[in-house]
C-alpha cells in the first residue's frame, strides 16, 4: 500500500491502482518520440566516441594509474604498472579506429533527416564502438600477457 500526501492533507493508504489514477494527469508531461530517442542515442554515441580514446590514451600515458574504475581492467592488465601501460598502448589503435568510425556515423545519424537512415547509422556506430572496444580489450590482454611472460608486446 502507498500513502499519498499533497500539501497539508494526507490521504489514507491506497492501492497501486488508485495511486496510478492519482498520477494519471501527470503521465503526459514527458513524452519521448522515436526521433528524440535517436537524437539522444546519437548524442551518447558521439560523446562516447570522443571520450573513449581520451580515457585509453590517458591510461596508456600513465596519467590514469591502475584502478578498478576507469580503463581496461582485466586480471592481466591490472597485474602491474607495466602491464597497465603496455596493454593500453596496444589498445590505442583499435580504439582510435573504432571511435573515428563511430563518430562519423554518430554525426551522420544526428544530421540526416530520414529516420530510417538515422537509425541504421546509429546502430552501425554502436556496433563499431562496441566491437572496437572488444578488439582493443583483446589486444590489451595479449600485450599484458606478453609483458608478464617477458616477451615484447609488439611481436603479437
Amino acid at each position: 500500500m502507498l500513502r499519498l500526501c499533497a500539501s497539508a492533507q494526507c490521504r489514507p493508504e491506497i492501492g497501486a491502482r488508485d495511486a496510478l489514477r492519482a498520477l494519471a494527469p501527470y503521465a503526459g508531461a514527458v513524452q519521448i518520440t522515436g526521433d528524440d530517442a535517436l537524437t539522444l542515442t546519437g548524442a551518447f554515441i558521439v560523446i562516447g566516441s570522443v571520450g573513449f580514446p581520451i580515457v585509453i590514451a590517458a591510461c596508456a600515458a600513465g596519467r590514469i594509474r591502475p584502478n578498478r574504475f576507469i580503463g581496461f581492467r582485466s586480471e592481466q592488465i591490472l597485474t602491474s604498472l607495466d602491464t597497465w601501460l603496455g596493454g593500453h598502448q596496444a589498445a590505442l589503435l583499435p580504439v582510435a579506429l573504432a571511435s573515428v568510425a563511430a563518430l562519423l556515423l554518430g554525426v551522420t545519424g544526428l544530421l540526416v533527416p530520414l529516420m530510417v537512415v538515422r537509425a541504421i547509422a546509429l546502430f552501425i556506430a554502436a556496433v563499431a564502438l562496441f566491437g572496437g572496444g572488444l578488439l582493443a580489450l583483446t589486444r590489451a590482454n595479449e600485450a599484458a600477457e606478453a609483458i608478464i611472460d617477458g616477451r615484447d608486446p609488439r611481436e603479437n
